[in-house]
């Protein structure tokens, strides 16, 4: 019982300091986080794309000039 008690108290008590200290919550992961990674993976697909359309084109002119 002393426990559950304690146990108790402690989970009041706790958030109730950080909030007495002024702290408040901040994420560990932000939004902003994914800018990087998301703008790499949007320049590998443009670098794919633009090989695809180079690799198109040059079977296109090959056909014409056989």
């Amino acid at each position: 019982m002393k426990k559950r008690i304690l146990a108790a108290l402690t989970a009041l008590l706790v958030p109730a300091q950080a909030f007495a200290l002024g702290e408040t919550w901040t994420p560990l992961i932000t939004a902003s986080a994914f800018d990087g990674p998301r703008i790499d993976m949007l320049t590998a697909v443009g670098g794919i794309i633009t090989l695809l359309l180079i690799i198109a084109g040059i079977a296109f002119l090959a056909k014409i000039f056989r």
